[in-house]
């Protein structure tokens, strides 16, 4: 399978954190979560590329509690040469049913030039996520084009003020 046929699996991202979240609100104070390799298209500097949406069927509400997401990983180039910008900006935006930003949160990672993404922690606030609304999962490189890559990402939430480091 080549570059071009092979699943864009970071899409996956969006419906794992919101799986982190929901099941520390209910069963666990840390959950951890690894994505396998996945390939992911080339995005140039300052554009955004959607990750994944996630819409909420009427039947409940979301609640994410407060806490951290600790995020760590790899990001391969797909050409001989090419290197990851050093910061990607990852963007998470909770929007109403029509599509109105409600709230947005970001955090700017950092990328090594040998494509190692060390680890590194991003807040995130407690929200509710009504019926019809939305929440999206963007990545945005800040300071170069991001070459088309394979991405190997492993995502840890813990509930703020629950356990200690």
């Amino acid at each position: 399978m080549n570059s071009a046929t092979r699943p864009h699996r970071m899409r996956a991202i969006l419906p794992a954190l919101f799986l982190l979240g929901v099941l520390s609100t209910e069963a666990a104070a840390e959950v951890f979560v690894s994505l396998p390799s996945s390939a992911v298209p080339a995005v140039a500097q300052g554009a955004e590329l959607l990750l994944g949406t996630m819409v909420k069927n009427p039947r409940t509400a979301l609640t994410l509690l407060p806490g951290t997401v600790e995020i760590s990983g790899t990001l391969a180039p797909q050409t001989s040469g090419a290197v990851p910008p050093p910061t990607v900006r990852l963007i998470l935006r909770h929007k109403s049913a029509g599509l109105v930003v409600l709230r947005t949160v970001t955090c700017d990672l950092t990328i090594q030039g040998t494509g190692a993404i060390p680890v590194q922690t991003c807040g995130i606030p407690a929200f509710g996520v009504s019926a019809g609304e939305r929440v999206e999962l963007s990545m945005q490189p800040l300071n170069a084009n991001m070459p088309a890559s394979f991405a190997t990402v492993r995502a840890r939430y813990q509930l703020r003020g629950i356990l200690t480091p």
